[in-house]
């Protein structure tokens, strides 16, 4: 069943499994989690991605930021604010993939 998801659904699947309380000692759950080892390179390469689009969105607000509108400028802070806070999260046991520690 969780061959035919893509990596995203299956994260939600596995999660949705977790909420309903099932565990690893449940085969549902293990079936799941047996396909995670393949997703893992794509999970990979989407967050080498954020990282590297996370620091090319501060870049651009230090460097362009004084030449945008406000609206311009308080949606890319708050774009780049939220992905550097959710980089942080995944980062916060391994290293960090921006500068600032996020």
């Amino acid at each position: 069943m969780a061959s035919s998801m893509n990596t995203v659904q299956l994260l939600e699947h596995i999660l949705s499994l977790h909420l309903q309380g099932l565990t690893t000692q449940d085969e549902l759950m293990l079936e799941a989690l047996a396909e995670l080892p393949a997703k893992i390179p794509q999970i990979l390469d989407a967050l080498n991605k954020a990282c590297d689009a996370s620091a090319s969105l501060e870049n651009v607000m230090l460097h362009l930021g004084e030449r945008m509108t406000e609206s311009d400028r308080t949606f890319r802070n708050l774009v780049s604010l939220d992905l550097s806070l959710a980089l942080g999260l995944l980062a916060s046991s391994s290293k960090p993939c921006i500068s600032d520690g996020f």
